[in-house]
């Protein structure tokens, strides 16, 4: 992954460049001289981002040992409630036939499809959830070297998509095992 580092670094280093080369064009235009600030300001970002990539790495490991993040128990949680609501969908639907058969449709459709509708809606919310956790536990680093990389590109052509890599990479590898404490604390304890 050092190689993803340098080459965001290199394009961090043409950007630099080209915005001290579109400074001294010797034409004023404008439309093309705005450009040179902008340019200079992303290198300098971008170079940032790339030498503090193992500080921010670090740091957010050190945040989530302080917020006792725990991979297990989040994956635990999940594999449990996604067994409860696939044990839910598989009673509904059950009962569902049972009362299509017996001659009751009409009432089995209006009253029990949209029950099976909302519950099948969260076990795939649930899934997705599990499946943002392997991935942010697996691949946070490298995540994170690719939306550098992205934000290095010259001209901010993917400027956007490479911030929002980095952020989420950051947010998911510490909200995701916090998801479930932050349910337990609003569930009503009987």
């Amino acid at each position: 992954m050092d190689q993803y580092l340098i080459l965001a670094y290199s394009l961090a280093i043409l950007t630099y460049y080209l915005g001290v080369l579109i400074y001294a064009i010797p034409i004023p235009w404008w439309g093309i001289k705005k450009w040179a600030p902008t340019l200079i300001y992303d290198a300098l970002a971008a170079s940032l981002l790339v030498l503090m990539f193992s500080t921010i790495v670090e740091l957010v490991n050190y945040l989530g040992s302080l917020l006792n993040v725990d991979w297990q128990v989040y994956f635990e949680w999940l594999t449990s409630r996604i067994a409860i609501m696939g044990s839910f969908i598989s009673f509904l639907v059950t009962l569902s036939l049972m009362l299509s058969s017996a001659g009751v449709k009409a009432v089995s459709t209006a009253v029990l499809g949209p029950i099976i509708s909302l519950a099948t809606y969260t076990l795939i919310v649930l899934e997705i959830f599990f499946i943002l956790g392997l991935v942010f536990n697996q691949f946070f680093a490298k995540i994170m070297i690719i939306g550098i990389l992205l934000y290095s590109i010259p001209f901010r052509i993917a400027r956007g998509a490479g911030a929002a890599l980095v952020a989420m990479s950051i947010v998911f590898t510490l909200a995701l095992p916090l998801l479930p404490v932050f349910t337990h604390a609003f569930t009503v304890q009987g």
